[in-house]
C-alpha cells in the first residue's frame, strides 16, 4: 500500500510540477506583466519544486531512488 500511494505522490507531483509553467507561461505571455526570463525562471522553479516534493515523499514511504515515476 506505501508503494501505491509512493507512487500516486510522485505522479501528482510530477503532473503539478510539469502544468504549473504552462499555465504561467500562457500567463505571463497574455498577461500585461511580460518579462519573458522572469516566467522562466518561476516555471522552473515551480516544476523543481512541485517534482522534487513528490520524490522526497515518494522516497520517503517507498524507498525508490528513480526520480521520473515511469521508471522502476
Amino acid at each position: 500500500m506505501l508503494n501505491r500511494l509512493g507512487l500516486v505522490i510522485h505522479w501528482l507531483g510530477f503532473l503539478i510540477g510539469a502544468g504549473i509553467p504552462g499555465v504561467l507561461f500562457f500567463a505571463f505571455v497574455l498577461g500585461e506583466y511580460y518579462n519573458g526570463s522572469e516566467g522562466v525562471l518561476i516555471g522552473l522553479q515551480a516544476y523543481i519544486g512541485f517534482h522534487g516534493a513528490g520524490w522526497v515523499i515518494s522516497f520517503i514511504l517507498t524507498g525508490n531512488k528513480s526520480f521520473f515515476p515511469w521508471k522502476t
